[in-house]
Parts: C-alpha cells; structure tokens; sequence
C-alpha cells in the first residue's frame, strides 16, 4: 500500500529540472558528434558523449519520478491529468517535427557531401539518414498520421520502417512518454494493491519478455513502453520511497553514491544511466549531509541559469538537430570544412539553439500549458475523479 503524508510531501524538485538541461546538452553534443563524422568512439569521453541514448534512460527515470510527484500532489480526473500532460509535450513537439521534415533533405545533403566519406562508421550513418530521408518522402502520410497521434515509437518496423525516426529521430522518446502518460495513473493505482501490484509486474515482465525475443516486431530503436518499463519503474520507485530515505539520517551522499557506482559496474554491462542517476538521487535525498559536495551539487543544480535552461531543456532536446543541420548546411556552402570545424560549428548550433529553446518555452510552451489547463479545468470531475485519478493515497 502506497502512501505519504501530505505534511511531508515535497511538491516540486528544483535539482531535477537543472539536471534535465545537463542531460539536453549530452544529446545535442553526442548528435553534433556524429553529423561530425565522430560515429565510432576513440576514446572514453567520446564513448560517453556518443552514448546519447543514456541520456534519454535517464529522462525515463526523471519521468517516471515527476509524473509519480504530480499524482502525488495534484489529485485530479483522468482526463483533466491527460489534457494537461497533451498540452505539455504536442506543440513543440508539432513545430520541430515540421522543422525536422523541412530539413531532412539538406541533412542528407550534408551526409553526401562531407569530405570524411571514409570514418569509420560514417557509411551506416549515411545509410541511416538516406532511410530516413526515403521514408518521409515516400511514405509522408502514414508517417504523418503516426506522428499526430504520437504513437508512431510503437509501431514496429514490420508494419511500417523506421516509423519511431522519421521527421525529427529526436521525437522518438517522446512517443515513449506519451506512451507512459497513459498508463502511468493506473499503474500507479495498482501499486496500492499487493495483488494489483503483482498482476502489473507480471504484466510488464511478459511485455519485456514479448519485446526481446521478437513477439511485437522489430524495432529501430527501443521506443515501445514495453522494453523503457524498468526506467519508468525505478523513477516510480524512487518516488515513492523518497520520504523514508530522506529520514536515513545516517547516510552519506558521498558513501551512497560510491555504493552506486560499485554495485552499477560490477552488476550491469551498460550502467551508465543508472549511475548518473543513482548518484544524483543520492544528492537529491542527503545533499545537506555533505557540506561542500552538496552545495556543489546545490550551485550546480538549482542556479537562475540552471533553472531557466532546464525549464527550457525539452525545447532544447526537439529543436537542436534542425539547428545543427541549418547551420552545416550554411557554413559548407561558403567552406570546406574537416571534422574538427564541422564539430565547431556543431557546438556553435547547440549555442544558438539554446536562446531558440528558452523562447519556445515562454511562447510555445508556456501558452501551450495554459490552453491545456483551462480545457482541463472545463473538463467534468464525478466519477472519473473517484474512480480514475484519485490515485494515490496522500493520507497517512
């Protein structure tokens, strides 16, 4: 049984959203990388940058913490809980999947013309971006339908190719969290249940299962609900046993986070999403017990800047690539550039989308969740707010 005290709960979590711009910033360099022709690691800090995808684990993990949060502390109906979290992800989401398909063509023309045909792995990238390129021109509708409703991260590559990629890669992850979205009030509401609890976990186990072995097709990237669970679940789960961590007075975050990092590199073969936010977590809970490393981490989190690019990271995350693709575009047809001045004027893309996203958020954003809160506040409570959202027992 799920509970909380409302004395006690904590409505918002600063640290989280100046860790979101961090995690914003990781993809953008590890896409400016690969249009680079940097597509294959030579060293640990490239394996790292290039290594994207734990960057977008570690926003699972966030989601399934915040959302977990926001049902803890904003009891609402299905309905108005699904509207507001529509109006959160659907307009930015709109407007740089537009940009992505605008700029697919001069991405693959970058792709044809750089000058490091020969890198290692660059022919795979090529391949890839010239599918993506071929879909959104060929199949354009069925994508396009895909992408309205953002269900095309579950569609598998036997019913149509590459459906989780096309028009904007990036846009993957958000069909995921749509995904979540719809099912995480429910979710939620059988873990107060031991043998709800039970019934999900089997359930989630066999989608996993089902996943792996190939029973819900192939897929081009991990982009169904089915194989994100244990991310989604461990934000979940940190949630919930928050409260009764942060009272553990006698823990250390430095000691916590060591533990973290050995148990993750002893016991996992791909840990580090797992790493990033198990030592963040450990902060989260008991930064205070560390004076210098916590206020570190404080200054580092919770700062004007932090908070204003983190507010702005999910602009940041959907808008960069266009960007990057606009701006090596423009700077190839005036130079010849080698890999080193193309990842220059990479970085100097993710410098510009930066201003780019902090006003998408103020308006596009912002206006969006506005709309999306007061059709949610006209929505009707009754029976969907006893029956479908009053999820957790905020109670003692």
């Amino acid at each position: 049984m799920m509970s909380d005290t409302t004395k006690t709960t904590r409505v918002f979590f600063d640290e989280i959203v100046g860790l979101r711009i961090i995690l914003a910033l990781w993809v953008a360099v590890g896409h400016g990388l690969q249009l680079s022709g940097f597509v294959v690691a030579k060293d640990p800090i490239t394996a790292v940058l290039l290594n994207a995808h734990s960057a977008v684990v570690v926003f699972m993990i966030i989601s399934g913490f915040v959302i977990t949060n926001l049902l803890m502390v904003k009891q609402e109906s299905y309905p108005r809980y699904l509207t507001r979290r529509f109006f959160r992800l659907y307009p930015a989401y709109v407007l740089c999947c537009i940009l992505g398909y605008v700029m697919a063509g001069y991405w693959l023309d970058i792709v044809q013309a750089a000058p490091w045909q020969d890198a290692e792995g660059w022919e795979a990238y090529s391949q890839s971006i010239y599918e993506l390129d071929y879909e959104a021109r060929e199949n354009f509708w069925p994508h396009a339908l895909l992408h309205a409703s953002m269900f095309h991260g579950m569609v598998p590559d036997e019913i149509i190719n590459r459906a989780a990629m096309v028009f904007l890669p990036a846009a993957w992850s958000i069909s995921l969290e749509w995904q979540f979205y719809l099912v995480a009030p429910f979710v939620l509401a059988a873990l107060r249940s031991t043998k709800a609890t039970i019934f999900v976990l089997l359930l989630a186990a066999a989608a996993y299962v089902g996943y792996q072995v190939g029973l819900l097709g192939h897929y081009d990237i991990k982009s169904s609900l089915a194989v994100a669970t244990p991310a989604f679940f461990l934000g979940i789960v940190s949630r919930l046993g928050y409260q009764k961590l942060k009272e553990a007075t006698f823990v250390s975050p430095l000691v916590a986070s060591a533990v973290v990092i050995f148990v993750g590199l002893t016991m996992f073969d791909k840990p580090l999403p797992y790493l990033v936010w198990g030592v963040f977590f450990s902060y989260l809970l008991w930064s205070d017990r560390a004076p210098f490393t916590g206020r570190l981490f404080k200054q580092l989190f919770t700062s004007r800047l932090a908070s204003i690019l983190g507010e702005a990271s999910y602009s940041l995350y959907l808008v960069h690539r266009p960007v990057q693709v606009a701006l090596g575009v423009f700077a190839m047809s005036f130079v010849t550039l080698n890999q080193w001045s193309m990842f220059a004027v990479q970085m100097a893309a993710v410098a510009i989308a930066m201003p780019i996203s902090v006003a998408m958020y103020f308006f596009i954003e912002k206006p969006g969740m506005n709309l999306g809160k007061s059709i949610a506040n006209r929505l009707p409570e009754g029976e969907a707010e006893s029956k479908g959202s009053r999820l957790i027992n905020t109670g003692p």
